[in-house]
């Protein structure tokens, strides 16, 4: 039978087109939002945690919440 295909390193894409965490999270955003949902709140970027904090240890188990079901969505995660 033939090989299976190796497929692609998708990380390895992503670093050649210069993607950082931030610009992963925004190329999510921008996918839900053409498919109709609302934009993300401003208070998602000025309250969310994207990567790992430099200044303290962090559980880095991705999660995500509604805290008030309105506006204060967040997630918290440690992308690299």
């Amino acid at each position: 039978p033939p090989a299976a295909d190796p497929g692609y390193d998708v990380t390895e894409r992503l670093v050649a087109e210069g993607y950082d965490p931030l610009q992963m999270v925004k190329t999510g955003e921008q996918f839900f939002s053409s498919l109709g949902f609302e934009p993300l709140p401003e208070t998602f970027w000025e309250r969310s945690q994207i990567t790992r904090p430099r200044d303290r240890e962090v559980v880095c188990h991705a999660s995500a919440w509604d805290l008030d079901n309105a506006d204060d969505i967040r997630i918290k995660m440690c992308t690299e």
